[in-house]
């Protein structure tokens, strides 16, 4: 009876082993585990990481694996989060224009010795341009990049036609990472390597939809 015990016991222990190794212990990463890697390092309220896929792997030594794979990084709720995005963002961008002028007029105009005007310009810009930071600040340095390479392609597409301006809403990478194996699971290690291979576009908007205060200038 006691062997019969023993042996069943033995085999409970066997069985939670191999549980736990399938669950906490893969032997490689996985692409949620990848997904979750680039979650931590592209943090931020106004983005999100989807669509991963991982192309390959090479094991590199005991409990360390190199990864390639590719993903998309999107503005949360797609084309409507984007539009609001640079929607508000031009309004904060115009304000700081405004109180740039604002600031070399005063300095234009000095009278005498007495430069508070130019003093209390200076502080009003100081402000809108903190302000304008202000949505992207709670952002990792690789997502507040990524949004000031979309601000740009924005810009330029006002340049190049107003009447039909493209707004980026995410941009599809493709990387390359080393993970290591750790207690909490596979974990990326180090700077990954991770390159825009394309942005994504709302559909065509023209000016004065995205930018209705510049619209009335």
């Amino acid at each position: 009876m006691k062997s019969y015990e023993y042996i069943n016991h033995v085999r409970r222990a066997v069985l939670a082993s191999c549980v736990i190794t399938l669950i906490g212990c893969s032997s490689k990463p996985s692409t949620s585990d990848i997904e979750n890697g680039l979650a931590q390092m592209y943090g931020c309220p106004l983005l999100e990481v989807s669509d991963t896929k991982k192309v390959n792997g090479i094991e590199n030594g005991e409990d360390s694996y190199v990864v390639d794979y590719t993903f998309l990084l999107e503005m949360k709720d797609g084309q409507e989060g984007a539009i609001r995005f640079h929607r508000e963002q031009l309004a904060l961008e115009q304000e700081v224009e405004r109180k740039r002028v604002e600031t070399a007029n005063a300095r234009d105009n000095i009278v005498g010795w007495d430069d508070s005007l130019l003093i209390a310009a200076e502080a009003a810009e100081e402000s809108a341009k903190q302000k304008a930071l202000a949505p992207m600040q709670n952002c990792t340095t690789p997502s507040f990049l990524l949004l000031t390479k979309m601000e740009m392609a924005r810009d330029a597409g006002i340049q190049q036609n107003p009447d039909a301006i493209l707004l980026p809403v995410a941009a599809k990478f493709s990387g390359r990472a080393e993970m290591v194996k750790s207690e909490q699971g596979w974990l990326i290690t180090g700077t990954p390597s991770n390159d825009i291979e394309e942005f994504v576009f709302a559909s065509p908007m023209k000016l004065n939809e995205l930018n209705p205060v510049g619209a009335n200038n």
